[in-house]
């Protein structure tokens, strides 16, 4: 399972915290004159839509989801299916 870093976090990441799937809203990274850096997140969880606002401590390691993704995205009960043929279109037809 693949995991994250503070430094790696952007809008819409999806991570895995406290066992449920989040993506991250919003992320400020704090470095304050004394004392260790920190970053603060918004985020919304993925199952019931509501929001909650962490503090993680520089270099914190938060996991990808994987398998927890709901509401039609891939888990590890749903196959993965191939993507259709792209249509061109030529600029007659538009």
């Amino acid at each position: 399972m693949a995991s994250f870093e503070t430094s790696d976090f952007r809008k819409g990441l999806k991570i895995l915290y406290n066992n449920q799937p989040f993506t991250i809203v919003d992320f400020q990274h704090v470095k304050p004159g004394k004392g260790n850096a920190f970053t603060r997140t918004r985020l919304r969880n993925l199952q019931t839509g509501a929001s909650l606002e962490v503090t993680f401590k520089s270099g914190d390691r938060v996991d990808d989801p994987g398998g927890h993704l709901v509401g039609g995205q891939v888990g590890e009960d749903q196959p993965v299916e191939p993507l259709a043929e792209p249509v061109r279109l030529h600029a007659a037809e538009l």
